[in-house]
């Protein structure tokens, strides 16, 4: 009869093996704030994340305080609806990169001399 192994287990195998081939830098990494990748590539953003009431702007860069290779500032596409950016780390490369959600905003988008936000 085989042993039957739970889910939990698995996980923690996987992990270990990542670990020891180098494979992973980061396991988790905060989804909406600032993402850091261990000499590589980062992003910041000015906001501190989903925060479509604030006005925000994402920055990419190439690695450490690199280059910067993206910019990605808050922007009303209408009266209603907000391009909120924030940090994402990519699931698969396990880059630290920008990332516009749509927002619809209740009480509507307003640009102000700073820059766009949900009202």
């Amino acid at each position: 009869m085989a042993k039957k192994f739970s889910l939990e287990v698995f996980v923690y195998v996987i992990a270990i093996v990542l670990l020891l081939t180098g494979t992973v830098y980061i396991i988790s990494a905060n989804l909406t704030g600032n993402v850091v990748a261990p000499n590589g590539p980062r992003c910041s953003d000015s906001d501190g994340g989903k925060v479509a009431d604030l006005v925000g702007r994402c920055l990419q860069y190439a690695g450490g305080r690199g280059k910067i290779t993206f910019i990605g500032e808050d922007k009303c596409l209408n009266t209603k609806i907000l391009v909120e950016y924030y940090c994402n780390q990519h699931l698969v490369t396990t880059t630290p990169t920008c990332v516009g959600q749509i927002v619809t905003c209740p009480n509507g988008c307003g640009v102000t001399p700073e820059g766009s936000r949900c009202s």
